[in-house]
This record gives C-alpha cells, structure tokens and sequence, in this order.
C-alpha cells in the first residue's frame, strides 16, 4: 500500500464488492422514497453521502459504491413494483 494514501487508520482486511453499507443504505432509502415521495430528495441525498463516505474512507472504489447503488435501488423498486 501507498504509504501516502490514507485509510484514517481502517484496517483493510477484507475486499468487498459491491458495498453493503451502500446497497443496504439505497435499499432503505429507495424504498422510503417510494412511500414519503415528498422527501425522496432528502432520502436519496442520504444514500449518496453513505457511498460518498465509502470511497473517501479509502474502503471502496468508486465501482464498489456503483454497484450497490444499482443493486440497492434496483431490489427496492422490484420489492415496490410486486
């Protein structure tokens, strides 16, 4: 590792793909964006700052967060839709 790159002293053992912390974070946030239509920009401005938060702990590429954003929106409107 870059002894320059900074990881604000996470150990990173484990690689993981794609984020949980951002699939379950669109998951939930989707899915309340469904029901409170009204706040969904307050809703999805959170997930996005989740999965922002991700790669800027050095925790996740940019691929990582890309992927659970897809699946966690993707599973929240196909549990909406039936």
């Amino acid at each position: 590792m870059n002894k320059d790159f900074s990881s604000f002293n996470i150990e990173l053992k484990d690689y993981s793909f794609p984020s949980g912390h951002t699939t379950a974070a669109f998951s939930i946030f989707t899915t309340l964006a469904f029901f409170f239509p009204y706040l969904s920009v307050l809703f999805i401005s959170l997930a996005l700052l989740v999965g922002l938060s991700r790669i800027y702990l050095g925790v996740h590429y940019p691929t990582d967060v890309a992927a659970g954003i897809l699946i966690g929106s993707l599973f929240s409107y196909l549990t909406y839709i039936f």
